[in-house]
């Protein structure tokens, strides 16, 4: 049948974002399905709601079928609540911490905090949730799903990560979860802001075939917990919307897709996760994601998207040249829309945009 997804860019947003509308043609509706996974900051989603007037809504009621919250992150939460706001909504996808009070309460250490204080504490570090929580509620008819592998969504869509454990394995490791009995988190908080703080002031050289990734890198709990999910409308090849999960919830994701019989690997579109982040992928997880590495001069036949701020640092060049070397054509969003389709879709009269090359340099790891 048909689809079509941007990446919505913005001159106007420094700070890199996610803010990602889809839709995709239904015979059984007879109609266009639309979604939106995440919204990326204020302005991004100002600049996400003129997209989806302009592009998906035009002489149509103001209603979105899903509304997605890949993680509570400012870059991809904060701009939902434009969404929120401007639309009816009949489904709202993400994963609220206060549900799982019972289990998270078992591993507090601290005898002072009770059930009651735990929850206004969720609510306080976790706010962008709590005020789309809000805001769903407001809506007559908008319905909260959490975002896990359990939740039942439309038949075109399937989400593969993060399982009910995972997420909240993931609240304990976070550090906006006060005094749980974990050591994994600080250890994982710990690796990711030291290798954060890394001058990224040097490059070295490089060549096709070569992994300039590393495995056994690291990212925050919050990241890891993004929903991965695969969307495959009818008649169309499957694509794949990552959030900013790393390699432990990639590895999550792949596991509980081959256990289920759903195939990641032929996904033939699919987004790089936290804006091209060296954190969030290893060798090892795009062997298995997207495939092993080609020969130069191959056709690619994929398509990666990644979302950046306007004049932001990534993504960085040795991840595009990772998914490169791996058959993919990618593309990045910053200043201007990126939109990729598939079958019959309105035209628009926008140009083809210019797919990024492989890089001879990249940034140096020990700068």
């Amino acid at each position: 049948m048909a689809y079509e997804i941007d990446f919505v860019g913005s001159p106007k947003v420094e700070k890199d974002y996610d803010a990602i509308a889809f839709r995709y043609w239904s015979p059984s509706a007879n109609r266009w399905v639309v979604c939106v996974f995440d919204g990326g900051t204020s302005e991004a989603g100002d600049a996400l709601s003129g997209h989806i007037d302009t592009y998906y809504l035009q002489g149509l009621p103001k209603e979105i079928d899903m509304v997605f919250c890949s993680h509570p992150d400012l870059d991809h939460a904060s701009g939902l609540k434009n969404i929120l706001q401007k639309y009816s909504v009949r489904y709202l996808i993400m994963n609220r911490p206060w549900l799982y009070l019972d289990e998270l309460y078992e591993k507090v250490k601290d005898g002072r905090i009770t059930k009651e204080s735990l929850e206004r504490t969720l609510r306080e570090k976790y706010k962008f949730i709590d005020e789309l929580e809000s805001l769903a509620g407001k809506q007559k008819d908008c319905k909260i799903i959490p975002g896990l592998t359990e939740s039942v969504l439309f038949p075109t869509m399937s989400i593969v990560s993060p399982t009910r454990e995972f997420y909240i394995q993931s609240l304990v490791d976070s550090g906006k979860t006060p005094a749980m009995d974990s050591a994994t988190g600080a250890k994982s908080a710990q690796s990711f802001v030291s290798n954060a703080l890394r001058a990224l002031g040097k490059w070295i050289k490089t060549i096709w075939g070569k992994d300039d990734i590393r495995e056994g890198e690291t990212t925050s709990a919050e990241n890891e917990s993004s929903i991965v999910m695969r969307v495959q409308p009818d008649g169309d090849e499957p694509f794949l919307l990552l959030g900013d999960v790393g390699c432990k919830g990639l590895s999550a994701a792949m596991d509980f897709a081959d256990a289920n019989s759903i195939p990641l690997d032929k996904c033939t579109f699919l987004q790089i996760p936290h804006h091209g982040g060296r954190h969030n992928v290893s060798p090892s997880v795009l062997d298995r994601l997207v495939g092993c590495k080609v020969a130069n001069g191959t056709k690619p036949i994929k398509v990666a998207f990644v979302s950046v701020g306007n004049g932001s640092d990534h993504p960085r060049k040795c991840v595009t040249n990772a998914f490169i070397n791996r058959g993919c054509n990618v593309y990045v969003s910053s200043e201007t829309t990126l939109h990729h389709h598939s079958g019959k879709v309105p035209d628009r009269g926008w140009t083809t945009a210019k797919a990024e090359p492989f890089s001879n340099e990249v940034e140096s790891w020990d700068s």
